[in-house]
């Protein structure tokens, strides 16, 4: 391995539509700069024909790619197999460092073999996902445990050597959300007020049509989970992020209630029919072999479309904060298609996405951020944070505040490549600079240790998904202290 000033030598497991899109991208520009020596790529056998085309693309930025089988990740660690091959990759490229990207569900044996290797490690958001989470409960609750094992591991592999597991959940990054937690900061500092009250959505319009959720496996609704494991992660992080940020010392959140509503695809559907995708697409049904029967039947207990999550955070048995977390898939779309397009399901499908929060502190501050495309991959972003303060208790305060960071707002010279990836770069950047001993380890914004409660949360929604798939309450308490062992779910009697 190298030594701190040098350039260090990074593994990407896991090369999906993602990471070609956002990352690799970003990393190229990292070996131009100087700052990363090489990257190597390692990825499943039955991706190498797209990711030969991908790589053929790059010219003579193209890296090598190791392939290996499908991994299990039910299972306790990776195969001696594919380790044996992980370890060659590492002892024939200098490896210092590994971005795990990978599908969620293997992220966990995946972080296991590399902080085992002794490995600084930026893993990609979620941390882990269970296949049937919304429809078992032990898988539900394992989304947790996946989480205090990697924790333990992570603890015991920093007694040996300074490492480093940083989880790529780039809205912590992002500068609209860093202001916002600055300002509920200050404000909890000067009047003692938590944040009372927090109303986020988040929206990727996905447009899946009828025989798509059974024939496209993205977003893997047919693994028995959903939008919560996805994007809907972000949302769930900020949520905890910003309630934290208004947290005292005699006011600490130490235990969450947590509902769910979700949407499944049979939902989907009865909210519009194949007869009336028939009367929107002349001829679909040459395209979709299956009757609303068929479609229900086949995607029983596939996961969440949409989800509706209310939270109720407490201290010492009080309501401090009410959040109502809105995360959507069948959300505003710019598709006009009944035929997708498999090439780019992941932006270039007729994806728009929209996002709000609304954040409450009793009656002192109100902050409200809206972040808003106007089309698919090519829209432009309107980003802008504004905030109220009550000025007539405090004169110093302004009543109105507007941060635009819209990249044609008035006097701005963002384009809006820059506004979108601004954020995600600043995440990478930072665990590069720690590499190199440019930052601090300690100073990390996205810690694996600082998600604890982010996994409590997500946890809790399939807890909760779970329980009433089979009838129960669908309401999940959690132990939210920062302290102790970790957080863990307790079902509550109907």
């Amino acid at each position: 391995m190298n030594s701190i000033s040098e350039p260090k030598n990074l593994l990407i497991i896991g090369i999906g539509p993602h990471t070609r899109k956002n990352h690799v991208p970003i990393l190229l520009r990292e070996i131009a700069s100087g700052t990363i020596a090489k990257i190597v790529g390692v990825d499943i056998h039955e991706s190498s024909q797209v990711l030969s085309r991908f790589i053929n693309t790059l010219g003579s930025s193209a890296f090598p790619v190791i392939y290996i089988p499908s991994i299990d990740g039910s299972a306790e660690s990776l195969t001696q197999s594919t380790c044996e091959t992980l370890d060659s990759v590492v002892a024939q490229f200098s490896i210092d460092a590994v971005l795990i990207a990978n599908h969620p569900s293997v992220h966990r044996v995946c972080t296991r073999w590399a902080l085992e290797r002794g490995l600084d490690v930026l893993l990609d958001k979620p941390i882990s996902v269970r296949d049937n989470c919304s429809t078992n409960a032990l898988q539900a609750a394992g989304i947790h445990d996946d989480f205090l094992q990697l924790a333990g591991l992570y603890e015991s592999a920093k007694k040996q050597r300074d490492l480093l597991v940083s989880v790529h959940c780039q809205r912590r990054y992002n500068s609209a959300f860093m202001i916002m937690r600055q300002l509920i900061s200050e404000v909890a500092s000067q009047t003692g007020c938590p944040v009372t009250n927090i109303q986020s959505c988040h929206s990727d319009g996905q447009w899946r049509m009828p025989n798509e959720f059974i024939e496209l496996p993205y977003h893997s609704y047919d693994r028995g989970h959903g939008k919560a494991a996805h994007s809907g992660y972000h949302i769930l992080d900020l949520v905890h992020w910003f309630m934290e940020a208004g947290e005292s010392e005699d006011k600490k959140v130490d235990m969450a209630r947590v509902h769910v509503h979700a949407t499944r695809p049979a939902d989907v559907l009865a909210q519009l029919s194949i007869a009336e995708y028939e009367k929107l697409f002349p001829g679909f049904r040459g395209q979709c072999p299956y009757d609303e029967a068929d479609v229900s039947s086949r995607t029983k207990q596939f996961g969440e479309v949409d989800a509706v999550v209310s939270i109720a955070f407490e201290s010492a048995g009080r309501t401090m904060t009410l959040a109502s977390v809105n995360l959507l898939h069948n959300g505003f779309s710019q598709r006009g298609s009944m035929t997708p397009n498999r090439q780019d399901l992941y932006k270039g499908n007729g994806r728009v996405r929209h996002e709000t929060h609304v954040i409450h502190q009793g009656p002192f501050q109100a902050i409200y951020f809206s972040g808003l495309r106007t089309g698919g991959s090519n829209g432009s972003d309107q980003v802008e944070v504004r905030v109220f303060r009550n000025s007539t208790f405090n004169p110093s305060w302004d009543a109105h505040r507007l941060y635009d960071f819209s990249p044609l707002a008035p006097g701005s010279t963002q384009t809006r490549a820059q506004v979108q990836d601004q954020a995600r770069e600043r995440s990478i950047r930072e665990f590069l600079d720690c590499l190199q001993g440019k930052k601090r380890r300690a100073q990390v914004i996205s810690d694996l240790m600082s998600h604890k409660r982010t996994s409590t949360l997500v946890s809790c929604v399939y807890e909760s998904l779970s329980q009433k798939w089979t009838g129960d309450s669908g309401t999940v308490e959690a132990d939210f202290s920062l302290g102790g062992t970790g957080a863990r779910m307790v079902q509550l009697s109907n």
